[in-house]
């Protein structure tokens, strides 16, 4: 199964407890650190976000859609959330659980949110309760459903896994070859290990047109072509 690589590696499971926090003190240090004004919040904060290409422009049109609702506070805290992503877990949750929830609900938050309780304390469902949740706010994004394949595998819920990294790589942008390809790859292990071998060996193709030096893939076909077909997972 193919892991896509995001910020640092999977450590053990820890306590979620946030960390203590007062959230106005973060807020007004942000909004000067980062020279956020009522006048020019929106544009410092889609700036925050530019790639990939369609998660960017989910996240400029959630800004938009929600200007009423957002403003100078809320754009500090987005940004003190991602300054801090992969570097201060505990004060992630924190700035989510006393900030950023009470906003309207965010697809880059919600993504992130996963990504960090299944990364750093290896909470599994609740991962998989912020993903969906991203998945709802931003269904053509295709890091969103390739997160929520991983996270259906690790359940064992390997036809909604395949389902996934279907979709991830069906919504891939051209500047998502990595997503696409690591999605193709994971589809054809489970079509190989089902005996479906060509059918495998054919996504395992795709994934390398798009990925020429993927290791992983390489081997797949190797073995394939080579020494017959075996179990990948």
């Amino acid at each position: 199964m193919a892991r896509r690589k995001k910020g640092k590696k999977r450590r053990k499971r820890r306590s979620r407890r946030p960390a203590k926090l007062d959230i106005q003190r973060e807020i007004a240090r942000t909004l000067e650190r980062e020279g956020i004004t009522a006048e020019n919040w929106r544009e410092k904060v889609k700036k925050a976000i530019t790639e990939p290409r369609a998660m960017a422009e989910n996240f400029a049109a959630y800004v938009d859609a929600n200007a009423d609702e957002l403003g100078p506070e809320w754009a500090a805290l987005l940004m003190a959330f991602q300054d801090v992503l992969w570097e201060d877990a505990k004060r992630v949750v924190a700035l989510y659980e006393q900030g950023l929830a009470a906003y309207p609900p965010c697809h880059f938050v919600e993504a992130n949110m996963g990504d960090v309780y299944l990364q750093y304390f290896g909470q599994i469902n609740r991962a998989k309760r912020h993903y969906k949740a991203a998945a709802a706010l931003g269904p053509n994004l295709a890091l969103t459903h390739y997160d929520l394949g991983q996270v259906y595998h690790l359940l064992g819920l390997f036809d909604r896994a395949e389902a996934e990294f279907e979709l991830a790589a069906r919504c891939a942008g051209e500047d998502e070859n990595e997503v696409a390809a690591r999605s193709l790859y994971n589809v054809g292990v489970f079509h190989i290990n089902r005996g479906e071998h060509l059918e495998g060996e054919r996504y395992i193709r795709r994934a390398l047109a798009l990925m020429p030096d993927y290791p992983q893939a390489q081997e797949a076909l190797r073995q394939l072509t080579r020494r017959g077909p075996r179990r990948f997972l």
